[in-house]
């Protein structure tokens, strides 16, 4: 039976599955439905208000706002040489499609919220595209169980689904640990000796309530908490994230963990990342900070009821 050309063009380009059919008419369309959006309804120019508005749950205009910045950041992202240099076209049109996916729920989530970023998501490239937003128990179960055999990824791309969306797991592990670092913590113990288990949130929050009196932050501590929080829906529910929230997300805390040499082009390095005051900086140094993360957290109200031991 001879296949039709034709119909083999439509299929793939229906399914996302043409890259120049997703590069060269799917994403510029979505390029300019979000780009005329935000330029009617631009963002405030105030801290933490892109990814406070990015990763929250109410869906109204200022979310709608900032989907769209973050999209055009995506975008940017596929246009770039970065994302040629994957090398593997079969992961590109993946990351492409899934994009696109995403975009196709968020659009009808914007138009029936009643701040349509396409008049009529219907008759757009990137369609309605039905998908589920959750991952099912049975999805982490077979992950896990395939983790580390031979067997695992057979039926997909070198790129899956769950390894995207997963990714907040990694990005709240990263921030959990780089805090405790910041932090010092060897121990936290209760009165009668027993360890104590300390949530992420509790030393978020005590690194902002000690305000500028120790940290000098690369990063907005709010959008630290507002992504510890978003990552929640996740690790907890399955929920599945927006893939450019993803990027975000990763974009705003990347300061915490490396900086770019902009003389050579994109080497990263967490070298000369200075997290304290001046006067805590430096090896000779090191007690004054250790005195005062101690004092700070010996009188704060989440903390001052344990014994905390710092290395």
């Amino acid at each position: 039976m001879l296949s039709n050309p034709n119909l083999n063009q439509m299929l793939a380009q229906i399914s996302f599955e043409d890259y120049d059919y997703n590069l060269d008419v799917v994403i510029p369309d979505i390029h300019t439905k979000v780009s005329n959006f935000l330029s009617n309804n631009p963002l405030q120019n105030i801290d933490n208000f892109f990814i406070r508005n990015l990763l929250k749950t109410d869906e109204d205009k200022d979310w709608i706002s900032a989907q769209c910045k973050s999209i055009l950041d995506y975008i940017e992202y596929i246009r770039s040489d970065l994302f040629k240099q994957l090398n593997d076209k079969c992961n590109q049109i993946f990351i492409m499609k899934h994009f696109i996916y995403d975009y196709s729920q968020f659009s009808a989530t914007a138009f029936n919220a009643g701040f349509p970023v396409d008049p009529d998501p219907s008759k757009s490239p990137a369609g309605l595209v039905g998908k589920s937003r959750l991952i099912q128990s049975q999805q982490f179960f077979l992950e896990a169980k395939f983790s580390y055999t031979t067997q695992k990824n057979q039926c997909f791309d070198s790129i899956t689904p769950f390894s995207i969306y997963s990714t907040p797991v990694l990005i709240r592990q990263s921030i959990e640990i780089k805090v405790k670092e910041l932090l010092r913590i060897d121990s936290i113990k209760k009165n009668n000796g027993d360890d104590a288990i300390v949530g992420i949130s509790k030393y978020l929050e005590f690194i902002k309530r000690t305000g500028n009196t120790i940290f000098q932050l690369p990063v907005n501590i709010d959008d630290l908490i507002n992504i510890n929080k978003w990552t929640n829906s996740f690790i907890h529910e399955g929920y599945n994230e927006f893939i450019w929230q993803i990027q975000s997300a990763i974009s705003c805390a990347e300061p915490l963990f490396a900086i770019v040499d902009e003389t050579r082009g994109i080497g990263y390095h967490t070298f000369g990342i200075n997290f304290y005051l001046n006067q805590f900086t430096g090896r000779n140094n090191e007690t004054a900070l250790k005195n005062a993360l101690l004092a700070a957290l010996n009188t704060d109200e989440d903390f001052r009821r344990f014994t905390v031991t710092l290395y």
